[in-house]
């Protein structure tokens, strides 16, 4: 929350400086287009910056870490995490740790962020189905009105990639190339199709014996 209270018009220029400064041709081509958004309307950034400050406020939390589920349902937010879609639910962003793997259900999911430090991480067949699921119930597709019309399939799958990202879900986690290996295969294992930054693919390397 300390990073969203203190964006200024300055903080947000200088970020995107550094980018600039530190792009090369592997760079994620949808963080490419967020850049080059914000560039683009820089006239705009003071009423932007509200937007995010308001949008991504602490009532517009949800930490779904709260063991004792009572408290949850006493503060209203179990109820929230099963309509992240309806229209007067103002939630942005939801903390958990492996609590929304069962029950849960959401149409308008749009990043997940796996965050890890630990250094032996790789993934077991385990970890990588559970977490593979929760992607599943991420990716389900949210029906959004366009012109007075919803659509229950994929409207931009031959646009801009502008539009397609209104319709892609993106896990974001470390580079932890076994891992990423592991939850492909078990995303495959659901027939849940993957798609890949061509600019930014997984390399395999292996390492020579009288260098370990």
């Amino acid at each position: 929350n300390q990073l969203v209270d203190s964006l200024t018009e300055e903080s947000l220029g200088d970020f995107l400086d550094r980018q600039v400064q530190i792009a090369t041709a592997d760079n994620s081509e949808t963080l490419a287009l967020a850049h080059a958004y914000f560039r683009a309307r820089e006239a705009d950034w003071p009423e932007i910056i509200r937007d995010i400050k308001r949008e991504f406020a602490p009532s517009r939390i949800i930490n779904a870490n709260d063991s004792d589920r009572s408290n949850m349902l006493e503060k209203g937010q179990y109820e929230a995490l099963n309509s992240l879609e309806s229209l007067s639910n103002l939630y942005r962003v939801v903390f958990a740790v492996a609590k929304l793997t069962e029950g849960w259900d959401v149409l308008n999911l749009f990043d997940i962020v796996r965050l890890s430090d630990h250094p032996t991480v790789s993934g077991t067949k385990a970890k990588t189905i559970s977490e593979a699921q929760l992607i599943g119930r991420g990716a389900r597709y949210f029906p959004f009105l366009l012109n007075g019309q919803r659509s229950y399939t994929r409207r931009f799958r031959d646009d801009s990639e502008d539009s397609m990202i209104l319709e892609t879900l993106h896990y974001h986690t470390i580079n932890e190339p076994q891992y990423l290996k592991n939850l492909v295969a078990a995303l495959d294992e659901m027939n849940l199709p993957t798609g890949v930054d061509k600019r930014n693919p997984l390399i395999d390397v292996k390492i020579k014996k009288d260098f370990r």
